[in-house]
């Protein structure tokens, strides 16, 4: 695609009969046919493969997860929307060399009006697909369902993360704490203010202890020793700790990441499913009714079946 695009926009710079708002013209018609066209294609794969393999998308859009039913995982699945993004900003930026090159400048005006509300149109439309899938789906949602989609997405969660006992895991809370005291005792190291925890539930026993603690510093200091392996880190050096910090934002970030991509598996194999669920319902009914139709045309009832 770069080299078309790159060979169209030449070809309009170099001869002389073309002025440089033809040769953009051309470049960005090429680009926009192009990338729009495969933008299409990879949407219509995914429509076609909803059913097995759900797509998630986040409120903002991005980042966008699809599940596949094959290896019971989840992959990141961002290129369809890219290039639905990507055409919709060629006709952008073509629009506003549009009102600088031609007028009436309300020519180049409508463009760009156009292709922002393009822009806005289909983020909508993908944001809420998801909503509109569930909604549909959603009298086929049972605890049966819900079960059997957690004890997928956990197992695969545990097989992804190497995860032998429950001991071995630390999640994104632990490793919040475990940042929150690590960021304190550097603060307490250097004579500055520490951090309060927020005023939630879940941290009431820390909040406690923290409060009722006479040395702060000391507190927090204990605290890391529970986790940090102190043959390779000194707590009573900064440039240790500060290393450390580091490495827990890290490590923080990734178990956040884990722990997100966990529940938005376990959305998606909800709705395959209960999509399943649906489907095989469906087929028993109509299996149920082709097998009584001339019972039921005795009284008086004709149904037509679809077929497939």
């Amino acid at each position: 695609m770069a080299v078309i695009f790159l060979t169209v926009l030449f070809l309009g710079v170099w001869f002389p009969l073309f002025s440089s708002y033809t040769a953009v013209t051309m470049a960005a018609g090429c680009g926009t046919l192009i990338v729009g066209c495969s933008a299409i294609v990879l949407f219509g794969r995914d429509e076609a493969q909803y059913e097995r393999d759900p797509v998630f998308y986040s409120p903002w859009l991005l980042p966008v997860y699809k599940y596949m039913s094959s290896k019971n995982d989840i992959d990141t699945h961002k290129t369809p929307t890219i290039l639905m993004l990507t055409c919709c900003v060629f006709m952008l930026a073509w629009g506003v060399f549009t009102t600088v090159c031609v007028k009436p400048i309300w020519i180049g005006v409508c463009i760009t009006i156009i292709a922002e509300v393009l822009i806005l149109q289909l983020s909508l439309y993908l944001i809420y697909s998801g909503s509109t899938r569930r909604e549909k789906v959603k009298d086929f949602i049972d605890e049966l369902v819900v079960k059997q989609a957690w004890l997928d997405s956990k197992s695969n969660f545990v097989n992804v993360l190497g995860i032998n006992q429950r001991a071995d895991y630390v999640s994104y809370e632990q490793w919040w704490k475990r940042r929150f005291h690590l960021t304190n005792y550097i603060r307490a190291y250097r004579g500055q203010s520490w951090n309060m925890l927020p005023d939630r539930d879940e941290f009431h026993v820390d909040k406690t202890e923290l409060e009722a603690a006479p040395d702060k510093k000391e507190y927090h200091k204990l605290k890391i020793q529970e986790w940090v392996d102190l043959e390779v880190y000194s707590v009573d050096d900064i440039s240790d700790m500060l290393t450390l910090l580091y490495e827990t934002d890290i490590d923080m970030r990734n178990a956040y990441m884990n722990e997100l991509e966990l529940i938005i598996q376990f959305q998606l194999v909800i709705v395959q499913l209960a999509g399943q669920l649906k489907r095989s319902e469906f087929k028993y009914l109509f299996n149920f009714i082709k097998e009584k139709q001339v019972d039921l045309f005795v009284f008086g009832i004709h149904v037509l079946v679809p077929h497939g």
